[in-house]
C-alpha cells in the first residue's frame, strides 16, 4: 500500500467504515497487518457482526487485524491520551495500515486550532516513522476549508446521490499528493 496520510470524509451512512475495513482486510490478505482505532461508541463486536455478511470479510484475517477502542482513553485523557495510545499500538502491532474512525471528535475536543493541528501532526509523525498508511474517517466537515486538509496527503469524499428513487454511493478524490488521480465523481458499491 502507498504510505500516506489520507482523510476520508462523508456523512453518516456513506460507507466510510465499510470501505476502511475492506482496505484493512485486503491488506491483511497480502500478509500485512492493520490497526483499526475507533473513537466512536459503537463496539467492535457490533461492527464485526455487520461486516460478517460482506464478501471481503475473512475470519482468518483476525490475528493480524487489530481493533482498538480509544473511547475510554479519549474520554479520560483527551487528545494527548489518543496520541499515546496510537504510539503504543503502532509499536505493539507494526501495522502497514492504520484507521482512526471518528476523527471528527478530535476536532471538537481541541480547545484551539493550534492544539488540533499539533494533534494531527503528532499522529502523522508516528505513522510516518512506522511507515504506516493512515486513513482518518470523519463526517460533518468541509474538506475545502478544514485545517486538517492541508496536512494530509489525500482526501477522499464519499456521498449518497439520489437518482429518481434510487440512491447511489459515490466517491470523489479531491486531493492526492505525489500522484495523479482520476478526477470527478465515481459510483461504487
Amino acid at each position: 500500500a502507498k504510505k500516506g496520510f489520507m482523510l476520508v470524509t462523508g456523512e453518516v451512512g456513506t460507507g466510510k467504515t465499510i470501505l476502511a475495513n475492506q482496505i484493512c482486510f485486503n491488506h491483511v490478505k497480502r500478509q500485512g497487518s492493520a490497526l483499526y482505532i475507533s473513537l466512536l461508541a459503537e463496539s467492535h463486536t457490533r461492527m464485526l457482526q455487520h461486516l460478517r455478511s460482506m464478501k471481503f470479510f475473512d475470519q482468518r484475517a483476525m490475528p493480524r487485524l487489530y481493533y482498538v477502542s480509544a473511547t475510554p482513553t479519549f474520554a479520560a485523557e483527551g487528545l494527548s491520551g489518543v496520541v499515546s495510545l496510537v504510539r503504543q499500538e503502532i509499536k505493539r502491532h507494526s501495522p502497514g495500515i492504520m484507521v482512526i474512525d471518528g476523527f471528527s471528535a478530535t476536532r471538537e475536543r481541541a480547545t484551539t486550532q493550534q492544539e488540533f493541528l499539533r494533534f494531527v501532526h503528532e499522529i502523522q509523525s508516528h505513522a510516518a516513522a512506522a511507515e504506516c498508511a493512515t486513513l482518518l474517517l470523519t463526517s460533518g466537515i468541509d474538506p475545502a476549508t478544514d485545517p486538517a486538509s492541508t496536512m494530509v496527503d489525500g482526501t477522499v469524499h464519499l456521498n449518497h446521490e439520489l437518482f429518481g428513487r434510487r440512491t447511489q454511493r459515490t466517491l470523489q478524490v479531491t486531493k492526492f499528493r505525489g500522484d495523479g488521480f482520476l478526477p470527478g465523481t465515481h459510483s461504487f458499491q
